[in-house]
């Protein structure tokens, strides 16, 4: 890493860490165990395709067949105005008022994989549980508010673009953090941000430590995107995953009509699913 890259992680690192970074908060009880796959997508800012990475890995992982949870924690809900088109009566507000995050759970509007894709949906009033937060220091809100979530094999939690209080707890309830960053300046300063935030994140107690990985989005082959890369590479040479999600139309289709990219048809929506399902089995570790 150049002196620069090195100054620079430093420099974010120390918005972030305290002395107390190595607090872990005691394990929840049996009804509230964090599943084996969940991961929080971060990014730091908006624009970088954070939602639309969340919905082709959750287009990847019910075309293996598997029972995906959706937990949408970003007041602007775009996951939730994507993936649900019935009135809210219930979302994941609730959960920061006592209600368990397994009972708040809904079908997605999707007709593709009956029955394998659930979402708890965003309420724009989330914004109101906002609070001041240190990583280092902070406890979880959520971890105590899961439920039963054994019938689900991925859940998917969608974070806020803001470092805030909510990112937080989306990252108290995941046992992987998944920061999407696009290779331009202003996205890998921002990246940069939310993995610093996520790695001062305090570990539970008595479960396997969470990780922490990049995924390079908008991936474009330009000689701006292909300096951005190597720039990210090695600030971060152990976090950031081998695949990396290729910019293509499909991809913006998949972004403006709030789909997974699996449901769109053509040869690019497919090399982008494919490029999802190597995705998939990098974070899970099997196909």
């Amino acid at each position: 890493m150049s002196t620069t890259a090195n100054g620079f992680v430093h420099a974010i690192r120390q918005l972030f860490t305290a002395p107390q970074n190595t607090q872990q908060v005691s394990k929840t009880a049996s009804s509230n165990v964090l599943p084996t796959n969940s991961i929080a997508i971060l990014s730091g800012k908006g624009g970088v395709g954070k939602t639309t990475t969340l919905l082709g890995l959750a287009g990847a992982a019910a075309n293996r067949g598997l029972r995906v949870l959706l937990v949408d924690l970003d007041p602007q809900g775009s996951l939730t105005l994507a993936a649900f088109d019935r009135s809210i009566t219930h979302s994941s507000l609730d959960a920061f008022y006592g209600k368990n995050l397994a009972d708040l759970a809904s079908p997605v509007s999707w007709k593709e994989w009956p029955g394998k894709i659930h979402i708890v949906a965003s309420n724009r009033a989330l914004s109101r549980v906002e609070t001041y937060v240190e990583p280092a220091i902070s406890t979880y809100r959520l971890a105590q508010s899961l439920g039963d979530l054994s019938s689900y094999d991925l859940v998917l939690i969608d974070a806020p673009a803001a470092l805030s209080s909510l990112t937080f707890d989306a990252i108290g309830i995941a046992k992987q953090v998944l920061v999407v960053a696009e290779p331009s300046l202003f996205s890998l300063k921002s990246a940069s941000e939310a993995v610093e935030f996520a790695l001062s994140a305090p570990q539970i107690a008595d479960s396997n430590l969470r990780s922490v990985k990049v995924l390079l989005n908008k991936v474009d082959g330009s000689a701006e995107s292909t300096f951005r890369i190597k720039e990210l590479r090695s600030m971060y040479p152990k976090l950031v995953v081998k695949n990396q999600m290729s910019l293509s139309d499909a991809i913006v289709e998949s972004n403006s009509e709030g789909i997974p990219v699996q449901v769109i048809r053509g040869v690019e929506a497919s090399l982008a699913a494919n490029e999802f399902d190597s995705l998939l089995t990098e974070l899970l570790g099997t196909k």
